[in-house]
């Protein structure tokens, strides 16, 4: 029998090790890049000014973002102050990034997929990390970073942030696409009749994305009533006839909109 002296053994294991390692790495390479699925559109991705990838951005909001999958399509131009999102990083097909994980640090993106990045911004003055994600503090660009578990910088982007001047309010049945919602300016409803809307933040007419919390209430609940409140969307019921508003306030704004019951 051939015997191996303790180097030979140490030798042996410390090779078994590093294949480990090189197995393990390169599946977490793989992961990284198609945990979220199919690759977005080139137009939902920001590049990051390292080269090494993009980010995409997920909110609440059914206008930038899509209903349901909470997507955006299209990168947006600006974030709304007081709004919250999601952001995810998105390598370059054959980067070579350390995508080492470890599970107590991986980001949970709206569809509970779990990613080999953590996103967070720089600094507390124009961005905040909660458990909704990221929250829109301060008016101004904010940087957001993509790094590995280890903590070390993989890339950035720059974000706006801007002072909302308006709220819209438009019909809860939008779907997003390629042009803006129909902006609501009067509610007419007839004795019985149920409807649905949302609201989102403008600047200068431009849609700001983020998800904003909007408060809603009816100035007269005999006549117009809010049936339920769920994620974002209010429905209201027409009770009786006459005339009220309808408010909402968001985005440190107050919108009212007039709204009529016939019998």
């Amino acid at each position: 029998m051939i015997r191996r002296n303790t180097h030979t053994r140490a030798a042996d294991r410390r090779a078994s090790a590093a294949l480990l390692l090189f197995a393990v790495g390169a599946t977490l390479a793989s992961t990284a890049c198609t945990d979220t699925g199919p690759r977005p559109p080139p137009s939902a991705i920001k590049a990051g000014e390292l080269g090494n990838g993009g980010f995409t951005f997920t909110c609440d909001d059914s206008v930038v973002c899509a209903k349901y999958t909470n997507t955006a399509q299209n990168f947006p131009k600006a974030v709304a102050l007081g709004s919250t999102f999601r952001a995810q990083f998105v390598p370059n097909p054959g980067t070579d990034v350390d995508v080492s994980v470890s599970r107590t640090q991986v980001d949970v993106g709206v569809d509970g997929k779990q990613s080999a990045f953590s996103i967070d911004g720089v600094g507390r003055t124009w961005l905040s990390r909660g458990p909704e994600g990221l929250a829109a503090l301060k008016p101004g660009y904010a940087t957001i970073t993509a790094k590995n578990s280890l903590g070390q910088l993989v890339d950035y982007a720059v974000i706006r942030i801007a002072e909302a001047d308006a709220i819209v309010v438009y019909d809860g049945a939008f779907k997003a696409g390629s042009s803006a919602p129909a902006r609501i300016t009067a509610i007419n409803m007839k004795v019985g009749e149920r409807r649905t809307f949302r609201a989102l933040a403008r600047a200068k007419n431009e849609d700001l994305a983020g998800a904003v919390r909007f408060d809603w209430k009816s100035l007269d609940e005999s006549v117009l009533q809010i049936e339920s409140l769920t994620e974002g969307t209010v429905t209201v019921l027409a009770k009786a006839a006459g005339k009220t508003a309808l408010s909402t306030e968001g985005a440190s704004l107050v919108s009212k909109t007039d709204a009529e019951v016939t019998p």
